[in-house]
């Protein structure tokens, strides 16, 4: 079963990530990736960066590289 960790793990290996690309991954719903990736965001472990379709996940400390090219 998917965890935070590997959430974390995904997002250091490529930079960023999207619900898409995780549910693709693992085969999960998106209301699983939803649980674990708010979590993540309460803990100020992530950001999400843009809104609905474009948006994706960084970890915290990568967020200001990603809100400059915006």
């Amino acid at each position: 079963m998917l965890t935070q960790k590997e959430i974390i793990k995904l997002i250091r290996e490529d930079g960023k990530i999207t619900s898409s690309e995780i549910i693709k991954k693992y085969s999960v719903s998106r209301q699983y990736i939803n649980v674990l990736i708010s979590e993540l965001i309460k803990n100020d472990i992530i950001v999400k960066i843009g809104s609905t379709k474009n948006s994706f996940y960084v970890l915290k400390k990568d967020a200001g590289k990603y809100l400059l090219k915006e």
